[in-house]
């Protein structure tokens, strides 16, 4: 009984990280506030519109954050009503939840 017992919760333990793959964790936070910090070292904050296989990403009302972003805000309130940008995956350093 010890032995299988020890078996049944490696099992259980393991098969639960596998449930909590990367991408999954992504996908989670459709429609929800993230930033997105650029292999050019920008960061990018916005609503998290769709995301694929590759780690594109689609941001809604997006704008650059800090302190060096050269002026940069997002594009001009006139041009789009929900402005959307798109980050290539081989581009993104890190995508976090903004609370």
């Amino acid at each position: 009984m010890g032995t299988s017992f020890f078996f049944s919760c490696c099992f259980l333990i393991f098969s639960n990280r596998r449930e909590m793959d990367p991408f999954a964790f992504i996908v989670q936070g459709l429609e929800k506030p993230v930033r997105v910090h650029t292999v050019s070292n920008e960061t990018v904050d916005g609503t998290l519109l769709a995301v694929d296989d590759h780690c594109n990403v689609m941001l809604r009302g997006w704008k650059v954050v800090g302190h060096d972003t050269k002026g940069v805000e997002g594009p001009a309130s006139s041009s789009l009503l929900a402005p959307i940008r798109f980050i290539r995956g081989a581009q993104i350093k890190t995508i976090t939840l903004v609370q």
